[in-house]
């Protein structure tokens, strides 16, 4: 019996707790509750309590966190996060603070907690203090730039995450890692000289720099960091729709429409890009020419118009105009709401009256267009 009761000691709590047929779960309350009931009513179970093993060990975790609950209550309004980081400095494990803090054992919660520097070990807590003494945060400087330069200070990611954020989750070094302060050394020398080769000019704006650096044929992602000293995608991604970052052949191919379709001496941007469409100039393509990039909210502004629709759309659009022609001087929304009130869709009554797709033209309002036709 002895031999038995030795082996069920040295199982694991969560197949102890399969074995004897109950489930040690929920916010600290409910897990006392649930041994206390157990032990009223399953002998066995008892004697599992006051026996050296993993029950007991967990019966007295428990206890220990009733009575720190105990001395250190949660301040009325006090978040639960607040809450576990001042049990972390009262030296509350990560899987006791999630417990007493959010009510209930969470493995994700915990993780997140063995981030913050209340939960680091003593010596790493140290060095981080001592950090702070040395390079202490100015009044108002915001985080990320604190960390910055405690990275121009060669301060290692994680401790200036530390210092700065308090944590070390990847949500925060994955983030400073963006920044120049913490590419490696081979990656700072080298933007270092770049800055040198190509200063930025006097007066000359971040985005006219980065791309002049594309023109140069700098690479995207050492452009964003001499530019803006940073590689996030939020960066990188706006840099990636210019055409100073298209391969060559797109450059080259820009290059070739602009020579064959010039832009009209005081031709505005839109006209002169559905000029191109009627030109049969691929969407893309004409964003290029015309803007220099492929931003969504370019590319999306030209995708509404007529000259960029399919061209089963265009035939369809050619077809209506025959059928229903616009009256002399009959202003476009009176136009549109005639085609509608002759069965046409909404979408196809925009591209008759108003040359976009009904998306645009709905957000700006069909009133507005009675004002006049747009000029081309």
């Amino acid at each position: 019996m002895a031999d038995t009761t030795d082996r069920i000691n040295a199982l694991p709590p969560e197949m102890l707790q399969h074995i004897m047929g109950f489930t040690l779960q929920g916010s600290l309350d409910e897990q006392l509750r649930t041994i206390s009931n157990m032990a009223r009513t399953n002998a066995n179970f008892r004697s599992q309590l006051t026996s050296e093993g993993p029950l007991r060990t967990r019966h007295q975790q428990l206890l220990g966190l009733a009575e720190i609950r105990t001395q250190l209550p949660r301040s009325q309004g006090e978040l639960p996060g607040s809450y576990a980081r001042r049990l972390g400095r009262a030296n509350v494990t990560p899987e006791g603070a999630t417990l007493l803090a959010f009510g209930e054992a969470n493995p994700q919660v915990t993780d997140r907690l063995r981030g913050y520097l209340e939960f680091q070990p003593a010596e790493v807590q140290a060095r981080i203090a001592t950090l702070r003494t040395q390079h202490p945060g100015r009044q108002w400087e915001p985080d990320d730039v604190y960390a910055r330069r405690l990275g121009r200070a060669n301060v290692p990611l994680e401790d200036a995450a530390l210092a700065a954020f308090g944590e070390a989750n990847p949500q925060v070094t994955d983030r400073l890692r963006g920044y120049l302060e913490f590419q490696p050394a081979e990656v700072q020398a080298r933007i270092t000289t770049l800055r040198t080769q190509y200063p930025i000019g006097q007066g000359e704006l971040a985005h006219s720099y980065a791309l002049r650096l594309g023109r140069a044929n700098v690479p995207l992602e050492d452009a964003a960091l001499a530019t803006y000293g940073d590689v996030h995608p939020q960066v990188t991604d706006r840099l990636r729709g210019y055409l100073e970052f298209q391969p060559a052949e797109v450059q080259a191919r820009i290059e070739t429409l602009r020579t064959r379709h010039p832009r009209k001496q005081g031709e505005r941007d839109v006209p002169y890009a559905l000029r191109l469409g009627r030109a049969n100039v691929p969407l893309e393509d004409a964003a290029f020419v015309v803007f220099g990039s492929v931003e969504p909210r370019r590319a999306d502004y030209l995708r509404e118009y007529l000259e960029f629709q399919p061209a089963e759309v265009q035939a369809r659009i050619t077809t209506l105009r025959t059928q229903y022609p616009i009256g002399q001087e009959e202003l476009p929304n009176s136009y549109a709401r005639r085609l509608r009130r002759a069965n046409v869709t909404p979408e196809d009554a925009a591209l008759l009256a108003f040359d976009r797709a009904i998306a645009l033209v709905e957000s700006r309002g069909l009133e507005q267009r009675d004002r006049g036709v747009r000029g081309r």
